[in-house]
């Protein structure tokens, strides 16, 4: 279909251009991570980081934030697509949530370094 989908679940309310994953099925996927979230802040007794590789329309990135944002000290939504990172912006302007764009120099995503990417820093 040519249209965007309007997803609500959680929340997060996004909408999903053609050609930008999401996957609807998927939010007992996005439930536990937000339960794993919960679990290892209480194990490592402090906030914690979270990362997103291929953050596709945003919405797990937007749940962590609005469902669990008390516990991550940062978050970054990480995808190479430039128009799925359009429609990350777009779609955490709609929710109220603030970004801060890294520049992909500054993204490693591997231990060690060597590989980076594109991402936006969702605070």
């Amino acid at each position: 279909t040519n249209m965007a989908a309007r997803v609500q679940e959680g929340q997060a309310s996004v909408t999903v251009p053609p050609g930008v994953f999401c996957n609807p099925d998927h939010g007992l996927d996005r439930d536990l991570t937000l339960c794993c979230i919960e679990a290892f802040r209480l194990h490592v007794g402090r906030k914690v980081s979270y990362s997103e590789l291929y953050a596709g329309s945003g919405l797990r990135v937007l749940r962590v934030l609005r469902e669990a944002g008390q516990h991550v000290s940062t978050v970054l939504a990480n995808e190479k697509d430039t128009h799925a990172l359009s429609c990350i912006k777009e779609n955490c302007a709609s929710n109220n949530v603030p970004v801060t764009p890294v520049p992909s120099s500054e993204v490693d995503v591997r231990p060690g370094g060597g590989h980076s990417c594109m991402g936006e820093l969702v605070t």
